[in-house]
């Protein structure tokens, strides 16, 4: 599974600008327990469960609503639940 610095939360996507601040400046990648705690992270294991997930959501929506859910629908679903996790 590989990990990486996120360039920013609405993409995201790897931060190729920070690639010299990880362990291995060859490589995007981020090791977990070797790098920076406090900067954010993105990975193929979280993704790779996400994507499934937003599938069935927007299957929910076109069973109800006769079309797909939008990105802002999803958004703001992840939204709900996460801020619940939070509280």
């Amino acid at each position: 599974m590989g990990w990486w610095e996120i360039k920013d939360v609405e993409t995201g996507q790897i931060n190729f600008d920070h690639k010299q601040h990880l362990t291995n400046s060859n490589v995007v990648n981020a090791i977990p327990g070797n790098e920076k705690t406090d900067s954010l992270y993105n990975g193929d294991g979280p993704a790779d469960l996400m994507g499934p997930v937003l599938r069935s959501i927007s299957k929910q929506y076109e069973k109800a609503w006769g079309r797909p859910a939008k990105k802002d629908e999803l958004t703001a679903v992840f939204n709900f639940c996460c801020n619940g996790m939070f509280r």
